[in-house]
C-alpha cells in the first residue's frame, strides 16, 4: 500500500512525539479503531490535526458508561483550524439537542494561547456519566443517538474542509 505525503508527515510527528516526550502514540492505521468513531478519526488525521485517542462508546450499566470521544493534537496554523471549527460548529448546531451534544475541551501551551490539544466527547447535554440511564432508554438508543451526532459532526467537518479548504484538504 502506498504511503501518502500526509501519512508520512503524521508518522514522522508520531515518531518525534514518542522519542521526544516518551508518550505511547500509534498511528491510527496501525491499530483497530471502533467503527462508530472511525470516520471522525479519519477526518481528524489531516493537515491541521493528528488523533491520539478515541472510543466509539460503550453501554455498561453494571459498571460505567463510556461516551464516544476523540482526542487530537492541533499541529499548526491555529487560525485556519479555528475557522474550520467555527464553520463546523455552525453547521452542527441544528443537530444539538437536549438529548445529545459535543463536550469540547481545549488545552493551550503557555506562553502561547494557541490550541495544542482538543478532546471532543459525545454525551447528553448537561449530563455526566451517571445521567446516561436517565437520558437513554437502552443501549440501542444510546448508540443510535450518539452515533447520529458523530455522523452529523463528520458531515459538517467534511463539508467545511471540502468547501473552504479543498485545495489543502486533498493529498497530492
Amino acid at each position: 500500500m502506498k504511503t501518502t505525503k500526509l501519512e508520512a508527515y503524521h508518522r514522522s510527528l508520531i515518531f518525534d512525539i514518542v522519542e521526544g516526550r516518551g508518550w505511547n502514540l500509534t498511528y491510527y492505521k496501525d491499530v483497530e479503531i471502533e467503527a462508530a468513531i472511525l470516520p471522525l478519526v479519519e477526518l481528524l488525521n489531516n493537515e491541521w490535526t493528528l488523533t491520539a485517542y478515541s472510543c466509539g462508546g460503550h453501554w455498561q450499566p453494571a459498571a460505567k458508561f463510556q461516551y464516544p470521544y476523540v482526542a487530537f493534537h492541533v499541529l499548526h496554523q491555529p487560525r485556519v483550524w479555528k475557522g474550520i471549527m467555527r464553520k463546523t460548529w455552525e453547521a452542527l448546531m441544528p443537530h444539538i439537542s437536549e438529548m445529545a451534544t459535543v463536550d469540547i475541551m481545549e488545552t493551550h501551551e503557555l506562553p502561547d494561547t494557541q490550541v495544542a490539544w482538543c478532546h471532543w466527547r459525545f454525551c447528553p447535554r448537561h449530563g455526566s456519566i451517571a445521567s446516561a440511564p436517565k437520558v437513554f432508554r437502552n443501549e440501542r438508543h444510546f448508540l443510535e443517538t450518539l452515533g447520529s451526532l458523530i455522523k452529523a459532526t463528520c458531515e459538517a467537518l467534511e463539508t467545511v474542509l471540502r468547501e473552504k479548504y479543498v485545495e489543502r484538504f486533498s493529498d497530492p
